[in-house]
């Protein structure tokens, strides 16, 4: 009874179930201990967090992986975040590194060298070089969720250029037509490619999502993108889904990228 008490309280809480889904949807459907640090920062009661994430719990809508709750699809789709960025396409800064059509042996709009904007981050708008870094990752996953950037090609053995710009005089460009069933099956695919990272892969820096591509249930195959891997794990680290990956460091994976349990020792 106490149990069904619970859902029904937070149930009928609309305003702050809407301020929990939020939240859970930037962090990839998993609430950890990093996840209720920046809720609180945020100004959300941990304890609140932790509450209803345990409901789905109770319903058997999810699964506690050490100390990770994690949202099964009823419960939470995972799809492309939009990570906070100061950085926009049309932002003088990044424009000063789009080559034009032409550039590359591929047709195509391209970022020349774009990490360099980390640089320009910290030496123009007084960014320290984690901020800078953060902003720069959160600028490629946004602009990839998005389909405003890709790093698309059909052929694995065909690296691309660079990140292709699919937007303003640049869209329609190359390959557009491909890139853009690519990003569908890419959007289609994301939250079932996650939950296979976190059935299959540790929760180790030395181990990625990239590791999946030796799964024949990833059914890449299909994916038209032989990149697709990267962008999704490009979408991750802007996400911040990568616990304290910066400059140099590559960071802690978490759920959903892993599952802990898996963790050897």
């Amino acid at each position: 009874m106490r149990r069904l008490a619970l859902i029904l309280v937070l149930a009928g809480q609309g305003a702050a179930a809407d301020v929990f889904d939020d939240l859970i949807a930037r962090e990839g459907c998993a609430v950890g201990p990093p996840v209720l640090e920046r809720a609180a920062d945020a100004g959300l009661d941990p304890t609140d967090v932790t509450a209803r994430a345990g409901v789905y719990l109770i319903t058997g809508q999810a699964e506690e992986v050490g100390d990770w709750i994690v949202l099964g699809p009823e419960a939470c789709t995972l799809s492309p975040p939009e990570p906070e960025t100061s950085l926009t396409l049309d932002d003088p800064l990044v424009q000063s590194f789009v080559a034009p059509d032409g550039s590359f042996e591929d047709h195509g709009c391209f970022l020349v060298d774009p990490v360099q904007i980390t640089d320009l981050l910290v030496l123009n708008r007084g960014m320290e070089a984690d901020a800078a870094t953060r902003d720069y990752r959160a600028f490629l996953a946004t602009g990839l969720a998005r389909g405003e950037l890709t790093f698309f090609s059909a052929d694995p053995l065909r690296t691309p250029p660079s990140f292709q710009v699919m937007t303003g005089d640049c869209a329609g460009l190359g390959s557009a037509d491909e890139i853009a069933a690519a990003r569908a099956w890419r959007d289609a695919n994301f939250d079932r490619l996650l939950r296979l990272a976190s059935a299959e892969l540790p929760c180790d820096p030395d181990i990625s999502l990239m590791d999946l591509g030796t799964l024949p249930e990833a059914r890449l195959d299909e994916a038209g993108n032989a990149f697709v891997l990267f962008e999704v794990f490009l979408i991750a680290l802007g996400a911040g889904w990568i616990e304290g990956a910066g400059p140099t460091e590559k960071g802690q994976p978490r759920p959903p990228l892993c599952n802990p349990a898996l963790d050897a020792g």
